[in-house]
């Protein structure tokens, strides 16, 4: 293997992806919300296909375009991001010379294919509209399947041309591709020879293929267009309409970060690098992550069948009685629902006896109940254990991944402090401390990156949910007078959020962006962002709490009037004390 840094080559075997040139130092942080794109895209897009698989009132043309763009949206993110994760995370920068030519071919070959299958759910809502009638004739099942391995094909077929000229050219330049992954033009541009026919070919299916998809689609809506508003009522047009507003936002999701993209690369000469790739990437991410969304929101039977799945997975282990059939003497029969969907049915046991009898000799299973007397609210109280449990799972599945892949993390996990043994805090804060330590502490900064980003934002999330449930239950109430009362209830908890969170952005954002502050001003922002929540919640709900304030109020009056009471008394005691008694 050649030196990834020489600047002649002839064929190297491997080439070196840089990821993000010019924000390497930031490449921890570009991961978050790649990964999270990859997991939302990975989990919306396995949904989609369970949720069609499982529900027979789904199996129509509509949703069997729906299961193939998510199969193309799953292999597309899933050639992107690995690796494009694997050289932020661990700078596993090579690639082998086939490995990042496969990878070029699906990544475009893919693409191509999810242009395809937008235009056929463009004339799937065609047919649906225009020809109501005639549309279960018109599409069927091997209609269905013959337009899906049509695109399937005709997206591998014009993208071969890609594979075969990148194959042929000699590269003798330099191995290093300033990209995130093997895209066309970023590895064609490393060739030795005349690549015009690379380009002029690029630019043929940029204009030919994908400008013909964005044509027929726009036909398609035409007479789309023109049978709705041929209907007779403002309501039958809407409803109509409605049918196509989750396609049609998935077709703006996917193209107007590709024309974005193509417009900067056309007259974005004076842009960074960096903002080319991060566009470059964001167009073949951002369709495959916000696919799963669109669809899971805007329409009805998705978003209702998804939510009795979230329900049913996130919900603790739960025991549902039902009467046994009719002649069993009041038998019961238990089912137990396990938070893994699946509903197993368990014959625990048949009371023989008396139905009342609450005694069992050496019973073969137990019933769980979960949290007695908070039945109602198994499925809330699930969703922070829930989060904890996926928490642990990702946290220590990714620490030992992490401690065997970094050779400098095979010794104890003991830091030696060889600097000094002066800490400039008024306490022993964790980063203070660990930066007097002379090793590499980047584990625990980055440790402490997730606790703040997926911990204490998860909180945030929560915390921001159940306010939109509240804020819509409250603008549901009749009354102006309900609304504000109601709205009341919530003011103490409120300016108590406020207080913790507020000093604790404030000071992460000084610690950011502070640099040129002295220095204690940092540290005085961080003793203020853990004394000031302390110190104002018993003063916020002291003083908005009737209650407590009532209480609070009697309680002060009541001690007051005791040192008084005592401080009256002792001064009568002391003039009594001093008044002369009667002469002998």
């Amino acid at each position: 293997m050649s030196d990834s840094n020489a600047t002649e080559f002839t064929n190297p075997s491997t080439f070196i992806l840089l990821g993000i040139p010019g924000l390497e130092a930031a490449h921890v942080w570009i991961s978050i919300p790649f990964c999270a794109m990859y997991i939302v895209a990975i989990l919306g897009n396995v949904a989609i296909l369970y949720i069609v698989k499982t529900e027979p009132r789904l199996h129509e043309p509509m949703y069997y375009f729906l299961c193939m763009l998510a199969v193309t949206d799953l292999v597309l993110v899933t050639s992107i991001l690995p690796k494009t994760l694997s050289i932020f995370w661990f700078k596993s920068r090579e690639i082998d010379f086939s490995a990042c030519l496969t990878q070029l071919y699906v990544i475009h070959g893919f693409f191509m294919t999810e242009s395809g299958l937008f235009v056929a759910m463009a004339y799937d809502r065609y047919v649906a509209i225009c020809h109501p009638l005639r549309h279960s004739t018109i599409l069927t099942n091997r209609v269905v399947a013959t337009l899906a391995l049509a695109m399937l094909l005709r997206g591998g077929i014009i993208v071969l041309p890609y594979l075969l000229l990148a194959r042929q050219w000699p590269y003798c330049r330099t191995n290093i591709i300033p990209h995130t992954h093997c895209e066309h033009m970023a590895v064609v541009k490393l060739a030795c020879a005349d690549i015009r026919i690379s380009s002029y070919y690029g630019l043929f299916v940029v204009f030919c293929v994908t400008g013909l998809d964005a044509v027929f689609i726009a036909l398609s809506y035409t007479h789309i267009l023109r049978a709705i508003f041929r209907l007779p009522t403002k309501d039958a047009r809407l409803k109509t309409f409605g049918t196509c507003i989750t396609h049609l936002c998935a077709i703006l999701a996917f193209y107007i970060p590709r024309l974005f993209t193509s417009l900067t690369s056309r007259f974005g000469e004076n842009m960074p690098l960096y903002f080319h790739i991060l566009s470059a990437n964001l167009y073949l991410l951002l369709p495959p992550t916000l696919n799963p969304i669109i669809y899971g929101v805007k329409t009805k039977q998705i978003r209702h069948r998804l939510l009795r799945l979230f329900t049913h997975c996130i919900c603790a282990s739960r025991i549902a009685l039902e009467p046994a059939h009719k002649g069993s003497q009041g038998n019961v029969r238990y089912i137990l629902e396990t938070p893994f969907c699946f509903r197993v049915e368990y014959l625990l046991h048949y009371v023989m006896s008396d139905p009342n009898t609450t005694h069992f000799t050496n019973p073969s299973t137990f019933i769980l109940l979960g949290i007695p007397g908070l039945e109602a609210a198994h499925v809330w109280i699930s969703i922070p254990f829930c989060t904890m449990y996926v928490i642990a799972l990702l946290g220590n599945f990714t620490i030992p991944c992490i401690v065997l892949t970094e050779p400098k993390l095979h010794e104890p996990m003991q830091w030696s402090y060889c600097k000094k043994n002066i800490i400039p805090h008024t306490h022993c804060e964790h980063v203070a401390i660990l930066n007097l330590a002379c090793a590499d502490i980047s584990i625990s900064n980055y440790y402490g990156l997730f606790v703040v980003f997926f911990v204490t934002g998860l909180d945030v999330v929560f915390i921001i949910l159940s306010y939109f449930q509240i804020l819509w239950t409250i603008f549901n109430l009749p009354t102006k007078d309900a609304r504000l009362k109601t709205f009341g209830t919530c003011g103490t908890h409120l300016c108590a959020i406020l207080a913790f969170y507020i000093p604790r952005l404030f000071s992460s954002l000084a610690s950011r962006f502070g640099e040129n502050m002295p220095l204690y001003f940092h540290i005085l922002s961080a003793n203020m962002y853990l004394l000031l929540p302390p110190t104002l919640n018993p003063i916020i709900y002291g003083v908005k709490i009737k209650q407590i304030r009532d209480r609070l109020f009697r309680l002060v009056t009541h001690c007051g009037g005791n040192v008084f009471s005592w401080c009256c008394g002792s001064q009568a005691e002391l003039k009594a004390d001093r008044v002369p008694g009667p002469l002998p």
